[in-house]
């Protein structure tokens, strides 16, 4: 019986999500409330309750979701005697962005967009910390400088590109941060 209840709550959970990202499509995130997305995954309020406390808890649990995948993609995708190259995470960044580009479109235009955003640059930071012994010889403090720069700069070309402001494709612009990062970081 608990293996039913796993898929169900799984099955709640993606009911959820998805009312959420449809939700998108006709409101800002920051104007969403529980009931729009209630009415729209046609679940009742206990069970929305019963995975989010409420819509900020939604929108973190998507995110979270979304950068687990990435972890594991990232770690499933290394092998331990290779050197640990950071231009894995911007491919994975990017895949899981393309599959993910309606919600990630319009959240990012909304009023949850930075901190969309700073999440991400703060996943980007923490892979390069945790493996900065197969990324780079460079002195850690000057490691740290270099990699806050380039993931904020990263962020920065991302935030653009979902805003129009950059004329490339989004698989160009994952490129070319890694491309600029590795080349910060001496990584060939």
């Amino acid at each position: 019986m608990a293996k039913a209840e796993y898929r169900s709550a799984i099955r709640s959970r993606r009911l959820i999500q998805q009312a959420f990202a449809d939700m998108l499509q006709v409101k800002a995130a920051d104007k969403i409330t529980v009931t729009d997305v209630v009415k729209m995954a046609d679940i009742n309020r206990g069970t929305f309750y019963a995975h989010y406390a409420g819509i900020p808890e939604l929108i973190r649990g998507i995110l979270e979701e979304h950068m687990q995948i990435i972890k594991d993609m990232v770690e499933n995708s290394m092998t331990e005697d290779n050197r640990f190259n950071p231009r894995l995470i911007f491919a994975h960044v990017n895949e899981m962005l393309s599959e993910n580009l309606d919600f990630y479109r319009k959240a990012l235009t909304s009023g949850i967009g930075e901190a969309i955003m700073e999440q991400l640059r703060r996943l980007l930071m923490d892979f390069l910390l945790e493996y900065e012994d197969r990324v780079s010889d460079m002195d850690h403090d000057y490691y740290i400088f270099m990699i806050s720069f380039g993931t904020g700069g990263a962020i920065a070309l991302y935030r653009d590109w979902f805003h129009g402001k950059l004329p490339l494709s989004l698989e160009a612009v994952s490129d070319m941060a890694a491309d600029v990062l590795c080349s910060m970081l001496g990584v060939e």
